[in-house]
């Protein structure tokens, strides 16, 4: 009788130990930029990462380019749903968790796009500028040009994103987003047939736009170093 309570307590201190330590779970790996769903090798995640599930939305001009994929996450990423105006067009991305292993996160979905700067009336602008710029096939862009801020996007970003694979995506753009989105910073994962890299780089607050002679030097200025 004495045996199986040691026993008994041995496998409960384990599991005690175990907890305290955290616990790992196994999630799927895949990208794609062809659907809102994707499959992919199983892996063993970070210790109390979850499974997430991305999908981000870029409109460029009229023209559209989804992203979807599922990894590991920390769950700070989770339900990190948000907006970015660029030039000439839109990103929004949101996701979806789940904690069990291989688990599937329900399918992230996006608000309508929100109406470009170039249309929103003086009232919702925000007082925040931010440096501007789109590019494809490279990871960064830089220029001279701003753009006004409106609403709640209160930071000024830069998002890359790097896929490599049978679906490679390669793009940069630069303007002003919604706070939430700075909390994502750099997700990165890879397999033996792909990879995929996003990077979201902000700064908070921008140029802001008044008249005199002063605040233009301080606006020139502050727009060689901002981003």
């Amino acid at each position: 009788m004495f045996a199986k309570m040691d026993s008994l307590f041995g496998v409960l201190c384990l599991l005690l130990t175990l907890t305290a330590k955290g616990y790992c779970i196994s999630c799927q790996l895949c990208v794609t930029s062809m659907a809102q769903s994707c499959t992919g090798v199983s892996v063993i995640c970070p210790t109390d990462y979850v499974c997430a599930a991305r999908y981000t939305n870029t409109i460029i001009g009229g023209s559209s380019t989804p992203v979807f994929s599922r990894s590991c996450s920390p769950p700070t990423n989770c339900n990190a749903a948000g907006s970015m105006t660029i030039p000439g067009g839109t990103v929004q991305t949101n996701a979806t968790c789940c904690s069990t292993d291989n688990c599937v996160p329900p399918t992230p979905t996006l608000t309508a796009a929100p109406t470009s700067n170039s249309t929103n009336s003086t009232s919702a602008v925000n007082g925040v500028t931010c440096r501007s710029c789109a590019t494809v096939n490279s990871d960064w862009c830089y220029t001279s040009d701003t753009i006004r801020c409106t609403g709640n996007e209160l930071s000024c970003v830069m998002h890359s994103t790097k896929i490599t694979g049978p679906q490679a995506v390669t793009m940069a753009v630069r303007g002003c987003a919604t706070r939430s989105l700075c909390t994502l910073s750099t997700q990165s994962f890879s397999t033996s047939e792909l990879s995929s890299v996003n990077t979201f780089v902000c700064t908070d607050g921008g140029v802001v736009l008044k008249s005199g002679l002063l605040t233009s030097m301080m606006v020139f200025f502050f727009c060689m170093y901002i981003l």
